[in-house]
């Protein structure tokens, strides 16, 4: 079964815990109520999906480019997404932040490019020479994001 294959299947089980997709390219899927928590997907790239209330916990996102993506009320907590690209993408009442764990994701060396944020928590989470150009944010909670890191 190719890498390809193997996801197709485990999509239609709306369950992917802790599988791993590096490298994988995915087009027009949409994603909802997916259990992705420590799910690989390391270099992997995403155009034109939706993610609405999916669970990245503890995920490993490094290196992911999300082209024309949106993101409904999916968490992030725990979750690695160094040198992350989100390029058109918007994000709408997303946990980046703490979780039930206490842990926040780690965006260091991420970009935001040409994204919206809306009503994202940020608290806690680890972040240095992020990119946010140009971008629309809920200023009340970015500064939030500032106040607590």
């Amino acid at each position: 079964m190719t890498d390809q294959e193997h996801f197709d299947y485990l999509l239609k089980k709306n369950h992917f815990d802790s599988q791993s997709f590096d490298d994988l390219s995915i087009d027009g899927i949409c994603f909802s109520d997916c259990n992705l928590e420590m799910v690989s997907f390391h270099d992997a790239t995403f155009r034109n999906c939706s993610f609405e209330k999916c669970d990245f916990y503890g995920a490993i996102l490094n290196g992911v480019n999300f082209f024309n993506c949106n993101f409904i009320a999916t968490d992030f907590s725990g979750a690695s997404l160094e040198g992350a690209l989100f390029t058109g993408t918007t994000l709408d009442a997303c946990i980046f932040g703490l979780n039930a764990f206490g842990r926040g994701a780690n965006i260091t060396g991420a970009s935001f490019l040409d994204a919206t944020l809306k009503n994202c928590v940020f608290q806690k989470t680890r972040y240095n020479d992020i990119t946010v150009f140009p971008c629309g944010f809920d200023i009340a909670k970015y500064d939030l994001f500032l106040k607590n890191n």
